[in-house]
């Protein structure tokens, strides 16, 4: 189902925001269409819903990305990849599993001692669906670019 969402959003600029727009993707997505429809009328999650926000706001979440560690302490806004080097060493984060690295294929040489990592090869976007998904971003972004439309995902240098 995300992955639906994501093309939905990001490729085809559809709304996730319109209850009727929803139940469409969950029935394309292969979910029941009357159970996604009764889920979002009766508002079946929403108390879970509040709940995770009331967590978000104890832990201080006030923007992205957002780092939850240990479920205990928050950690906001982009970091530098020595902050969780440091916490990992010093043990104020249990353990870790990493497949993204700023030097890739470079692994930095303080990991590969630690016992609380567990280390992987970029795997992030490793699925067929995943895959096809972004080359659907680079077929759109093309399209739009010679079409002079806006970019569905352009990227800023600089």
């Amino acid at each position: 189902m995300i992955e639906r969402l994501y093309r939905a959003y990001f490729t085809e600029q559809r709304s996730l925001f319109d209850a009727g727009s929803l139940v469409d993707l969950a029935a394309e997505a292969g979910l029941d269409r009357d159970d996604a429809a009764a889920t979002l009328d009766d508002n079946r999650y929403a108390e879970a819903v509040r709940e995770d926000i009331e967590i978000a706001r104890q832990l201080g979440v006030n923007g992205v990305p957002f780092f939850v560690i240990d479920d205990r302490f928050g950690v906001s806004g982009a970091q530098s990849p020595d902050v969780f080097l440091e916490a990992l060493q010093q043990n104020r984060i249990a353990g870790a599993g990493l497949d993204v690295f700023a030097d890739e294929p470079r692994v930095p040489e303080a990991l590969l001692g630690l016992d609380n990592v567990v280390l992987t090869p970029h795997a992030g976007s490793g699925t067929q669906a995943t895959r096809d998904a972004l080359g659907q971003f680079v077929v759109d972004n093309l399209a739009a670019f010679f079409a002079g439309r806006p970019l569905v995902s352009p990227v800023q240098i600089g």
